[in-house]
């Protein structure tokens, strides 16, 4: 399936740039053929028309940080990539991970498997844990088609063998960092000292302390801050273009914002729940997450980055975690929850309509720049020549958040219960209206695979 045809009148269309066209544009195959200002030109047309209803139209949101776990049948494909579809994602980018190595075979699998059942597009970052792998990053960027490599600073020993990750030491991440940028890559790090951190368990744990603000003590601002100085001094002698991860901190964030300004080849991402959520959040133990949410001083501080570009990018992480696994002693509880439905509300709510920022500054972050950063080519805005991905919202729309309707197989949003102004309403993936009102159009299979190769040179 290449796209649908496409007819969007009477729209707001939103550019990361500022700009605003009020009128619509056309699309062929999928492939958005002309933007313009008013009424659509004469002539007939043959596919879908979708009225906007004067309201704004901003490109397909792409989310570069969610987790898809194993499933019979690529079920979860199916299930979070429609809850992607319902908050205006039209791509995510899968955190693919596996110990043992990404065999082309099995690779294609994957791909194949997920093509039956994703309602959006979608790609992936390949993490890189062993030496092995971090050998094949030329391979894997050549044969996979793909173009960003995640690595985790945390996460050694029994830490990381619980949930099947394996930290890499500095010398690892200094190959690791070399090999990508021969790649014309982007290297993803996760971003905390482990011996910090662990030395901070230790001394909650000792003292019987329980609950999400023992969790956050138990992983302290200076455990990302330390480390994110040096994965970027070690990025910058390597030569490798730099994406830090669901950055959480103003400590964090001063350093980064500083080298950014300097010019160094570095993008920084944070997520909505560090945002809008801190230690004392009434979601309690359904917000654990690593790294934790912290301060208000903490969110206000990556609130003025987002408004500044600072940052970068917006992912979610989304886990489909249930409320059964988050039971009991926050030390017990599962980490992570689900979040990709709810960016875009979150955004409009809390960015938009609270703190006044521009609707092309939420474009950006949800679309042009992490489609400019993963080479996302065909994605990201609405100009001639890119795929007609875009969302339709209404900022006058007020829900309150019901896991119910958020189409994830997760049970719960830690944004429950509260009130959001300003939702999507349509979204179109590839000229297709995929969702409409809150419901999915759109079928299993409409997604594809995205193929990004590797940049030859962009490390020069």
């Amino acid at each position: 399936m290449s796209g649908g045809d496409l007819l969007l009148v009477n729209a707001r269309l939103v550019f990361a740039e500022g700009e605003e066209v009020h009128g619509g544009l056309t699309c062929r195959d999928g492939v958005i053929t002309t933007v313009f200002a008013g009424d659509p030109p004469p002539g007939s047309f043959d596919g879908e028309v979708l009225d906007a209803g004067g309201r704004p139209v901003l490109p397909g949101l792409i989310d570069p940080h969610v987790q898809l776990y194993p499933a019979d049948d690529y079920a979860h494909y199916a299930t979070e990539t429609g809850s992607a579809a319902l908050g205006g994602v039209t791509t995510i980018i899968k955190m693919h991970r596996d110990l043992e190595g990404y065999p082309d075979d099995a690779f294609a699998a994957e791909v194949a498997g997920a093509e039956r059942r994703a309602h959006v597009d979608f790609c992936f970052h390949v993490a890189v844990m062993t030496d092995a792998q971090i050998a094949a990053i030329g391979h894997y960027a050549e044969a996979l088609e793909v173009s960003s490599f995640k690595l985790f600073m945390a996460y050694k020993g029994e830490e990381g063998r619980r949930i099947g990750i394996q930290g890499v030491d500095d010398g690892q991440l200094h190959d690791a960092f070399r090999a990508v940028a021969a790649a014309g890559g982007v290297a993803l790090v996760h971003c905390e000292n482990q011996d910090l951190a662990q030395r901070a368990l230790d001394a909650v744990r000792a003292a019987g302390e329980d609950g999400l603000r023992a969790f956050e003590r138990s992983r302290p601002a200076i455990v990302e801050a330390e480390a994110v100085r040096r994965a970027a001094f070690l990025a910058a002698e390597a030569g490798c273009e730099l994406y830090v991860v669901h950055v959480t901190s103003r400590h964090s964030l001063g350093h980064l914002a500083a080298l950014k300004a300097g010019g160094a080849r570095l993008h920084l991402e944070t997520e909505p729940h560090y945002l809008t959520e801190t230690a004392d959040t009434p979601a309690g133990t359904l917000a654990k997450v690593i790294p934790p949410i912290r301060e208000q001083a903490d969110a206000d501080a990556l609130w003025d980055a987002l408004a500044s570009g600072a940052l970068d990018t917006i992912g979610s992480d989304h886990v489909a975690a249930t409320r059964a696994r988050k039971k009991g002693s926050v030390w017990d509880a599962q980490l992570a929850f689900p979040g990709i439905a709810t960016i875009l509300p979150v955004l409009l709510s809390e960015g938009v309509h609270r703190r006044g920022l521009p609707l092309s500054r939420i474009a950006s972050v949800t679309s042009t720049a992490p489609a400019r950063i993963f080479g996302l080519r065909a994605k990201g805005e609405l100009r001639p020549g890119r795929d007609a991905d875009l969302v339709v919202v209404d900022l006058d729309a007020v829900r309150t958040v019901d896991a119910a309707d958020l189409g994830s197989t997760s049970d719960f949003s830690i944004y429950e219960g509260r009130e959001l102004r300003g939702w999507p309403v349509a979204t179109v993936s590839r000229g297709r209206v995929v969702m409409r009102d809150g419901e999915l159009t759109g079928p299993e299979g409409w997604g594809r695979f995205v193929r990004r190769p590797a940049r030859t040179g962009a490390a020069a």
